[in-house]
């Protein structure tokens, strides 16, 4: 399974697709917060990408070397720091590495070009 994330205002639309099926759809609030460092995050998606990631990745064993697929999908009036706030949403995402001890993304990133 494939999960794309879609930019829009004022929400991100995630979707869960197997092929041309779309197997579980998630609205999310696009609410950016400016942590106390000056970065910017959205808190909300990083939390629904976890979740969503819990619930139907298919990559979660430690002892799987593949990662789940993000496309990510953005407008071109997305700004920089919007960009990297989504980005880092998704890498926020993390599964165990067997043997290591440690963790790594969840997802490997790709984008969409519409």
């Amino acid at each position: 399974m494939t999960l794309h994330v879609t930019v829009r205002e004022p929400k991100f639309e995630l979707h869960w697709r197997q092929e041309n099926t779309v197997v579980s759809t998630l609205d999310v609030p696009r609410a950016l917060v400016r942590t106390a460092q000056g970065d910017f995050r959205y808190p909300e998606l990083a939390k629904a990408l976890t979740e969503e990631w819990q619930a139907h990745g298919t990559h979660r064993g430690a002892s799987d070397s593949k990662r789940d697929v993000a496309v990510l999908h953005t407008p071109n009036s997305l700004t920089y720091v919007e960009l990297v706030a989504v980005l880092d949403a998704l890498h926020a995402v993390e599964r165990p590495i067997a043997l290591a001890g440690r963790t790594e993304p969840a997802f490997a990133v790709s984008f969409a070009v519409d």
